[in-house]
């Protein structure tokens, strides 16, 4: 009998059972692999205690074992070595043994993220290290465990360890400032590192007396400053090994928010102000950020109030008038006009005199003409990372000042009698100069404090306190000693380590230094969200008080210091948040009824298109009804745990103050009020339109008008095709970074180079016109372009092959036809071959207007958002909150408004794609 007249049912039993005895083994296969994927020794680098044989790993962040002489490796080595000896002597105490950990690294500003991460899924370092600015942030996230059980106990409930309630020795000698960023309410979380490190003006001391000024005499305030870097300044020297001849320069200035900071408070101002309330009196009482004892005074009485124990209300003040100020003096630093005179002594222009060309001295009081060509434009000169680095600039005496910290002093390779310090000078003489110190924190993690961790505790503990500790703290100096630094090392430091026979190895001017900068030196903030503050610093106020000199700073400022106070830095006030409640349920009701609406039509759209395919034939006889789901199970279970798991959840943390590890409360729709509520999020959701219609014009136009052309070209069609397909073949990071070394924003750019030839042919011609370099990720009239320009280049060749295979689906009788009715080329184009393309554009164009929407990778990797916020697009905004920031709940609200665009704008496009009829494309 025929295979043909087989009867179907008994044919299709046995093969109905092979299908499904492999569906069920593809599910096993996907579930194995899913569960193969995780590493159970990853779960956790805390275990409960000590190894059979005696030993206990403690991973330290940052130990680095492959430099054995460190000071660090040299201390954990000899530990390692007594409780070796220890544990000989008594097998019940364990062999402490120091590992290394490093997690994922990240670049650029999400690179704190994974340290935080690893900390949230219990696998970061037993020891962990922490930003001064970021300690109180991870203590309130409950990152850190308390050390009081190894430090002391607050007997007496003051809030403070206080030194006679201490049973660590070392704990008497910590700052001050360190203790009060380490403890909160009588818990001490961290530990200062052993190195310290103070912010000051370096100066060249040869090129300080080659112009007639002491290096060893500080500038009073800041207009003696001024006057000595116009005396370090000349423009037209010849600086033998610079890489760029830009002449020489007094100061290098950086768009730096914490070397910012010092000039703020040289203007007697304040980054932070805190406030504490007299619950006597009502009266409140405002207190510097770094303030310890709270004690004021009360006007009424006179009396003496103590606060100390009172909570603080925190709120940014760095938008205030000496704020203003601090970047009113960069500006003259950078911009101010001023001329030479002939014996050598600078004179100060204002914007009239430079005008008209003359000016009356103010010394003789008579008239000084001058050319405009030799009006010399502030004393500064800008850092930039494509010229040259801070210590090359500084090391050629192509700039004589710069700001930077004293463990830089090693750094440089110079003698040390062509380097000195002193603090950044004060304002006026009325006002106090300043440095800054940096002192990075050391704490145990989270993981530890659970009662069976009492081992590991007590073993971190001991390499945490040995580190830090005197012992650790000798050995660093005598190791820096023993490497010859004894010249540029702190005295009081040599005096701490016993080794007073080298402080006069150190030179004299440099004790008088080191002992002004301890005494004037301050910290940065340390309390509130700070880095992301510091960024719109540097790339909101900053970054355009050097580049341009007409910006707007004071306004600029004030506007990010409002940014900290609504939501970036400290929460929004709740009186103004219950203000817009009520208007933000409502809208909320709207659009979850519109949401619903569209969604409703998405589904309808699919039920339509599967009853027509039902219409056309059916497969329902061929398999068992329950084996396509079988068969797609792994599918749907992945597409389940990978995309819509996470969706609920996101929905859910949408409406949550969402934290890691601490509960996370419910806080309605409070988080979508204070993104509505911040400019930020406007800007950035325009910046998106902004950046959407320019790629859609380059990006998805340009492909359709390639195809045309080579469809069109009548000769070396391969050539040219796979001519513009090349650049597909390189991953987009490789053409990030090539295109970056095109807008380089310095002679050696290839795109300022055809610039610069370009002005020496018009010069040539006669003509007084030249463009000029170009900072063109820098300059905000250039970079959303710039960064659209690497994705036109490097995807129109592959965008336009489709649309080309496309084209093959016109007869030549339609353009026959057209021609012989005297249609030229571009009414050809748009009657005949955009209708035939419609269809496709169509479909491609919901495709690439929801991906440019979300696509933010060439702004991250070229400009980072900036310059200030003119690439700061919504997908980006919401990467940075999410990964940088760690602001999920912000993030998923900003992302959920972001997808409620799109989810309307592809109902709309679901819509039309109905009418749309396809056809199969002729044969070639």
């Amino acid at each position: 009998m025929p295979l043909t007249l087989l009867n179907k049912e008994a044919s299709r039993r046995p093969l109905r059972g092979a299908r499904l005895r492999a569906a069920c083994g593809c599910m096993a296969l996907t579930g194995f692999s899913l569960l193969a994927g995780v590493n159970p020794q990853a779960a956790s680098t805390t275990g409960a205690g000590q190894a059979q044989d005696g030993t206990i790993a403690i991973t330290v962040e940052g130990y680095r074992p492959d430099e054995p002489d460190s000071a660090a490796v040299r201390v954990c080595a000899a530990l390692a070595a007594t409780t070796a000896k220890e544990h000989a002597a008594d097998p019940a105490k364990p062999v402490i043994r120091v590992l290394p950990w490093s997690g994922m690294s990240m670049p650029g500003p999400a690179g704190r993220a994974p340290r935080l991460m690893a900390l949230a899924g219990g696998i970061a370092a037993d020891v962990l290290n922490t930003f001064w600015h970021e300690t109180r942030m991870n203590i309130d996230e409950g990152y850190l465990m308390p050390l009081n059980e190894y430090i002391g106990h607050d007997l007496n409930g003051n809030g403070w360890i206080d030194d006679d309630e201490a049973i660590w020795p070392t704990w008497k000698n910590i700052h001050p400032y360190s203790k009060l960023v380490a403890t909160v309410n009588g818990k001490v979380y961290a530990l200062p590192d052993g190195t310290t490190y103070y912010q000051s003006l370096v100066i060249r001391t040869d090129l300080f007396r080659a112009a007639g000024l002491d290096p060893n005499k500080p500038p009073r305030d800041w207009d003696e400053f001024f006057y000595m870097c116009q005396k370090l300044t000349d423009p037209g020297r010849e600086v033998p090994g610079a890489r760029f001849q830009r002449g020489q320069r007094a100061i290098l200035l950086t768009q730096n928010g914490w070397q910012w900071i010092a000039w703020l408070w040289c203007a007697g101002g304040q980054t932070l102000t805190q406030y504490r309330t007299d619950p006597a009196t009502g009266r409140e009482y405002a207190f510097p950020e770094l303030e310890i004892e709270f004690k004021a005074r009360d006007p009424a009485t006179g009396q003496s109030v103590n606060l100390r124990q009172q909570p603080s209300r925190w709120q940014a003040t760095f938008g205030s008038e000496a704020g203003v100020q601090a970047c009113e003096f960069f500006h003259r630093l950078m911009w101010s006009p001023w001329i030479r005179l002939p014996n050598g002594e600078p004179m100060n222009l204002t914007a009239e005199d430079v005008a008209r060309g003359w000016a009356t001295d103010p010394d003789s009081g008579r008239r000084v003409d001058f050319h405009k060509r030799h009006v010399i434009f502030g004393v500064a000169r800008p850092s930039r990372r494509e010229e040259a680095s801070l210590m090359d600039l500084f090391r050629n005496g192509e700039v004589a000042i710069v700001q930077a910290t004293s463990n830089q002093l090693l750094e440089y390779n110079m003698p040390p009698d062509n380097l000195s310090f002193f603090p950044v000078p004060p304002r006026t003489t009325n006002d106090t100069p300043h440095a800054m110190f940096f002192r990075h924190m050391v704490g145990l993690n989270h993981e530890l404090a659970r009662p069976e961790n009492k081992a590991r505790r007590d073993a971190a503990w001991r390499i945490l306190s040995t580190l830090l500790g005197e012992e650790g703290r000798r050995e660093r100096i005598r190791g820096s000693v023993s490497k010859g630094f004894a010249p540029f090392m702190n005295p009081s430091e040599l005096a701490s380590a016993g080794l007073d026979a080298y402080i006069s190895q150190v030179p004299e001017n440099w004790r008088r230094s080191f002992k002004q900068v301890e005494e004037t030196s301050l910290a940065e903030p340390y309390m509130g969200f700070w880095w992301p503050i510091l960024s719109k610093i540097d790339g909101e106020v900053l970054d355009y008080v050097l580049t341009r000199p007409d910006f707007d700073y004071a306004t600029a400022l004030r506007r990010v210091e409002t940014s900290a106070n609504t939501g970036m830095m400290f929460e929004r006030k709740d009186k103004e948040l219950h203000r817009w409640r009520p208007v933000a349920w409502a809208i909320f009701a709207g659009a979850l009824a519109v949401t619903l609406w569209m969604l409703r039509q998405m589904v309808g759209s699919f039920h339509k298109s599967a009853a027509q395919g039902a219409r056309t034939g059916s497969h329902r006889d061929v398999y068992h009804p329950a084996l396509p789901w079988i068969m797609m199970a792994p599918a749907l279970l992945s597409i389940l745990m990978w995309n819509y798991y996470p969706l609920a959840h996101g929905s859910v943390m949408a409406f949550q103050d969402y934290h890691i590890l601490k509960p996370s409360k419910f806080v309605g729709l409070d988080t979508f009020i204070n993104v509505f509520l911040d400019p930020d999020f406007w800007t950035s959701l325009l910046q998106t339109v902004k950046y959407v219609f320019i790629s859609l014009g380059l990006t998805f136009v340009g492909p359709i008008l390639l195809a045309v052309l080579l469809h069109e070209i009548p000769r070396y069609k391969t050539f040219f095709r796979t001519l513009f397909f090349l650049p597909q073949i390189s991953s987009g990071i490789v053409v990030m970074m090539i295109w970056m070394l095109l807008y380089n924003p310095t002679e050696y750019g290839l795109l300022n180079q055809l610039i610069g030839r370009l002005d020496a042919m018009l010069l040539h011609m006669g003509l007084d016109v030249t463009l000029g370099r170009q900072d063109w990720l820098g300059d905000p009239r250039w970079a959303m372009i710039a960064v659209v320009l690497p994705s036109l280049w490097s995807q129109a060749g592959i965008s336009s092959l489709v649309y080309l295979a496309a084209l093959k689906s016109i007869d030549e009788e339609s353009y026959e036809a057209a021609q012989i009715d005297g249609a030229g080329m571009f009414h050809s184009f748009v009657h005949i071959t955009i209708p035939f393309l419609k269809p496709l554009i169509v479909i491609n164009f919901v495709s690439a207007f929801i991906g440019t929407f979300q696509n933010m990778g060439n702004i991250l990797v070229m400009t980072g958002g900036g310059p200030a916020q003119e690439t700061m697009v919504l997908a980006l905004r919401i990467w940075l909150e999410a990964y940088a920031y760690l602001r999920y709940s912000r993030a998923v609200a900003m992302a959920w408004i972001l997808g409620l665009a799109l989810i309307a704008f592809t109902v709309l496009q679901l819509r039309i794609l109905r009418k749309v009829e396809f056809r199969k494309a002729q044969e070639n």
